[in-house]
């Protein structure tokens, strides 16, 4: 399991913390100009990504990351809530699916990603009264086709 950096296992033990624990969410996509930033805070958060200065915009969402069991596959569900439908507008159409980075962070240190990047693609969404429901999964790699061609030759342990 992956360790927090010494300030955030602070934070966590703390009895009381003023830090916030604050999604991060990156889109990207060839056919959106720049790169969407959000946030799930009340107000717009600076970090350095990658050397910039990037600023993630403050967003109301949720997001819901997969537990460790290995017998049900991995999926990520993302629930925002915005009467203009911001993130939705934003992917709605888009082929290939859009490139999507969750990062956890500290308020205090958001520099430093305690958990992820998580690289996922968009599998579904749904939008209802302001409400935009995304379901996300990690790269379907298991699910492409491979053409294997065995033979005794080629192959000899498989034919013995």
């Amino acid at each position: 399991m992956p360790q927090l950096s010494d300030n955030a296992r602070q934070e966590a033990y703390a009895r009381e913390s003023d830090a916030a624990w604050l999604t991060c969410i990156t889109i990207e996509h060839a056919d959106i100009e720049g790169t969407l930033r959000f946030v799930d805070d009340n107000q717009d958060l600076g970090r350095t990504v990658e050397g910039q200065a990037e600023t993630f915009t403050a967003y109301p969402f949720a997001i819901d990351l997969p537990g460790d069991d290995p017998e049900n596959p991995a999926k990520v569900s993302l629930t925002a809530w915005d009467g203009q439908n911001a993130i939705a507008h934003a992917v709605r159409g888009l082929r290939p699916v859009p490139q999507v980075t969750v990062e956890i962070v500290t308020s205090k240190d958001p520099d430093v990603v305690e958990r992820g990047p998580y690289l996922l693609t968009l599998k579904n969404r749904d939008s209802v009264d302001g409400q935009t429901i995304g379901e996300f999964g990690f790269e379907d790699i298991l699910d492409d086709a491979i053409a294997v061609h065995t033979t005794p030759k080629t192959n000899p342990g498989l034919f013995a």
